[in-house]
């Protein structure tokens, strides 16, 4: 894996950390660190070949934060 495949792996890793119920993926693209919406977007679907729309839509998802625990 290269270093930059990585490092996107991370930013990623973070947007699930930090995705709350309610929260726009525009916001959740700024507080994770990508530079924008369409480009947390275009992340999400080159590592993991979806939309994250597209789940939260079809799919309801919680994330589990364990540090509240």
């Amino acid at each position: 894996m290269s270093l930059k495949r990585f490092q996107l792996h991370l930013k990623c890793q973070r947007a699930l950390r930090l995705w709350r119920d309610g929260m726009s993926f525009a916001e959740l693209a700024g507080a994770a660190g990508f530079y924008d919406q369409p480009h947390l977007n275009r992340t999400l679907r080159a590592m993991f070949d979806a939309l994250p729309s597209r789940y939260a839509r079809a799919f309801p998802v919680q994330v589990v934060h364990l540090d509240s625990f």
